[in-house]
């Protein structure tokens, strides 16, 4: 479901098993479970929220907004004014439905030249 240069991109070294663990010690996360399944995640790192992921089979049922919300919660109680998402194209209506804004739009590019968009989000606390 997602473009081969943002496959790619999760290969690199800055989403390997060390640097999840790190962010996830660092910071506050959570892990949606349902029928003793793991179906979703969050982040909340400083005003960075990140690894926002709801398997596709689980999607479109409110647990999306649900991480998102408890997120947003956490990041206003640790005093965050302003939080941060980068979002792929799937994501944005998604996150501008949650009342976050567009602050830039990017292309990232794979070795093979193939491009993806992604959006700088923020919304204030």
């Amino acid at each position: 479901m997602f473009p081969s240069a943002y496959r790619q991109h999760w290969r690199d070294e800055h989403h390997s098993t060390e640097q999840i663990i790190t962010e996830a010690s660092e910071g506050y996360t959570l892990v949606v479970e349902c029928e003793e399944r793991i179906i979703g995640t969050g982040n909340v790192l400083h005003e960075q929220m990140q690894s926002v992921f709801i398997h596709p089979g689980y999607q479109r049922r409110g647990y999306g907004t649900a991480v998102v919300h408890r997120l947003e919660d956490h990041a206003r109680r640790a005093g965050v004014r302003t939080l941060r998402v980068s979002a792929l194209t799937p994501s944005k209506r998604f996150f501008e439905g949650l009342r976050y804004h567009v602050m830039s739009e990017n292309r990232f590019r794979d070795e093979l030249l193939q491009h993806f968009k992604y959006y700088i989000m923020e919304k204030r606390m």
